[in-house]
């Protein structure tokens, strides 16, 4: 299996990496940032593709995009289908982790806001799709 890795030259970690898909407008734009916070965090891009409902290939264009142009390559230039939505055991946990305060849920901000949702449900529903 070939593996692809973030460059470091743009200086991003998962955990930036993560920190910026939440505040991210775009739901095409957070989902990239979360799927390179989950390589950057060592995933192969196989299993991260598995999760989104993407191809292993659009998930290695991402990183090759980012790692040619940053976070300006991640831009999304066309609409299209967001993919699948979370199960109803991922619903319950959402629910759970949001009636707590963002920051106990790992988040930097302190407040909970429709953005912050979204892009920590697509974080979680990720990384609980590629745990399994």
């Amino acid at each position: 299996m070939r593996t692809v890795t973030l460059s470091p030259h743009h200086g991003e970690t998962p955990a930036s990496l993560l920190r910026k898909s939440v505040t991210a407008h775009h739901p095409r734009l957070r989902e990239r940032l979360s799927a390179l916070a989950l390589i950057a965090d060592g995933l192969p891009a196989k299993a991260v593709a598995q999760c989104l409902g993407r191809h292993r290939s659009t998930v290695e264009a991402w990183v090759r995009c980012f790692n040619s142009k940053g976070l300006d390559g991640l831009q999304p230039t066309s609409r299209g289908h967001l993919g699948t939505i979370l199960s109803a055991a991922q619903l319950t946990e959402l629910r759970r982790t949001a009636a707590q305060s963002p920051r106990q849920a790992g988040l930097l901000t302190d407040t909970w806001t429709g953005e912050v949702v979204v892009a920590f449900a697509q974080y979680c529903w990720m990384a609980l799709k590629c745990g399994d």
